[in-house]
């Protein structure tokens, strides 16, 4: 059980002003989206709500992210048409301890797709 939260990058290209780094350490839930996570045991399938929580408990271990078609097209496209290795490669990894509810946070790598980019 947990909570997935991400931020948005910075995809410019000058040094960013202070209040594009403000926006890009703001969390945003990451609603009604699939995720996976996949280490050496096996794969689970995480669906997020609307307040981008998941209520699948996940057993001890460490795992890799990986996005999934599922994502919130609202929020981000990982297409692999606009999106390069967005569905092949982990997005981050994930330990997760027992009796503890988890945090997934990442960040979404810089897409031409991308919503509310800085």
């Amino acid at each position: 059980m947990g909570t997935v939260i991400f931020h948005y990058p910075y995809c410019g290209g000058a040094a960013p002003t202070e209040e594009v780094i403000a926006e890009m350490e703001k969390e945003h839930l990451l609603t009604n989206s699939v995720l996976k996570l996949k280490n050496n045991s096996g794969e689970y399938i995480i669906n997020t709500n609307e307040k981008g929580n998941f209520s699948i408990a996940i057993p001890i271990g460490t795992y890799n992210v990986f996005l999934t078609k599922g994502v919130n097209k609202k929020l981000y496209n990982v297409s692999p048409k606009t999106c390069e290795n967005c569905l092949t490669l982990p997005i981050t990894d994930l330990k997760i301890k027992t009796g503890k509810k988890v945090k997934i946070e990442f960040t979404f790598n810089c897409d031409p797709e991308a919503k509310l980019r800085p």
